[in-house]
């Protein structure tokens, strides 16, 4: 990333962008992080990456176009 001082914000997001969509254990996620720069100091940051986890099931939007906001009204 290219934003040192949002580092810590932008490793949480990829960290948790590495466990949805790459299947990374937590542990591996926090491991690049702090590879990548991720501080210690974040505590709270390092809880929300140890114990997220994607959800169970996918949120599925249907293309039916009756369903757009525009059709309520």
């Amino acid at each position: 990333m290219h934003c040192r001082r949002g580092a810590d914000r932008s490793g949480v997001v990829i960290a948790c962008y590495r466990i949805v969509h790459d299947h990374w254990t937590n542990a591996h996620a926090m491991e690049e992080a702090r590879q990548q720069g991720f501080s210690g100091f974040e505590v709270l940051m390092q809880c929300y990456i140890q114990h997220f986890h994607a959800s169970p099931t996918p949120r599925y939007v249907p293309d039916d176009p009756s369903l757009t906001v525009a059709a309520l009204f």
